[in-house]
């Protein structure tokens, strides 16, 4: 069995403050796993409040087969599920990612998580 590649992390800081109490916050964090199936696991995190986020990610030679992006995103940031609307808040299908010249780009919704497989070659 090979092992898995290390995590990494990395966070994107607003240039002007954001959220409550005004100070200086990440608006973006990225991790990425990559286990031994050969397909990478980036998570990634738009903090902000009300604007959308690209994020493009150098894959560095990597021959990428195939992308598929799931989002947890509410159209509003007080949403939440109830026994009524159970899935008000739900995990949907993330359309704009794609691999341009070899890089991930990836437009994020504001306030939400997402998770973008990439299957490698081989």
């Amino acid at each position: 069995m090979t092992a898995a590649a290390p995590a990494h992390r990395r966070r994107v800081w607003s240039p002007q403050p954001i959220g409550l109490g005004g100070g200086r916050r990440p608006c973006a964090s990225m991790s990425r796993h990559r286990p031994p199936d050969g397909a990478a696991l980036i998570s990634l995190t738009n903090a902000h409040e009300s604007d959308p986020l690209t994020i493009r990610i150098d894959l560095r030679g990597a021959t990428v087969t195939d992308v598929v992006g799931r989002v947890l995103t509410a159209p509003s940031l007080d949403a939440h599920n109830t026994p009524e609307n159970p899935a008000a808040v739900a995990p949907r299908s993330l359309d704009d990612v794609r691999v341009v010249g070899g890089m991930l780009e990836a437009t994020l919704p504001p306030a939400s998580c997402s998770t973008v497989q990439v299957v490698l070659e081989a």
